[in-house]
């Protein structure tokens, strides 16, 4: 797939909204699963956008779905329970930059590790393995840069990237994926 090929993040999040009202609205018999993959790239949508806060709200949706819907060892809640607690990781890392108070930065760690060990105990029923099976399963995943991460400037302070191809090749101290972030919720002496 070319990069011009590519549809824009606020271009996407603009169709997806309308999918999702169509969804709700149209006579159009719709199933509820469709309409749980839209709510998906929405919240993968949001969270490329950098805009956690919402991406969550999807995540937590798609989790509700899930849980309700799926039978209880469905593969697809541990993904779907990967993507909240790296999102609401997120949430918890861009609000240390801003005014937000303490504890939401607090509750959202929490619920990152809470989901985190939801999503490695339901992995580890159905697959066996522990942490480290886990991590082996999700490694490539993780690496994917799918949230909007921060960079520092010479100056040393916080500036969100807005260029659609450069937020992806950020170097940050506070990475919202790969093994910063396998380490953080996922930490080998989870198996200890």
């Amino acid at each position: 797939v070319c990069s011009s090929d590519l549809m824009i993040p606020t271009e996407r999040l603009k169709d997806i909204t309308e999918l999702l009202q169509q969804s709700t609205t149209s006579s159009n018999n719709w199933f509820k699963c469709d309409t749980h993959r839209l709510k998906i790239l929405l919240a993968l949508t949001h969270d490329g956008l950098g805009q956690f806060d919402k991406a969550l709200s999807c995540w937590k949706e798609c989790v509700d779905f899930a849980e309700t819907y799926f039978p209880f060892l469905d593969e697809n809640c541990i993904a779907i329970y990967v993507q909240y607690a790296l999102c609401a990781r997120a949430l918890s890392l861009s609000s240390m930059t801003t005014t937000t108070a303490e504890t939401t930065e607090d509750n959202n760690m929490a619920l990152a590790k809470k989901y985190a060990n939801l999503a490695l105990k339901k992995h580890s029923l159905l697959y066996g393995g522990g942490v480290l099976r886990f991590r082996k399963r999700y490694e490539q995943e993780l690496a994917l840069q799918l949230r909007k991460e921060e960079e520092e400037d010479e100056n040393n302070s916080k500036r969100k990237k807005t260029n659609s191809k450069s937020w992806m090749m950020v170097a940050s101290s506070k990475k919202l994926s790969g093994p910063i972030a396998m380490n953080d919720l996922w930490p080998l002496s989870l198996d200890g």
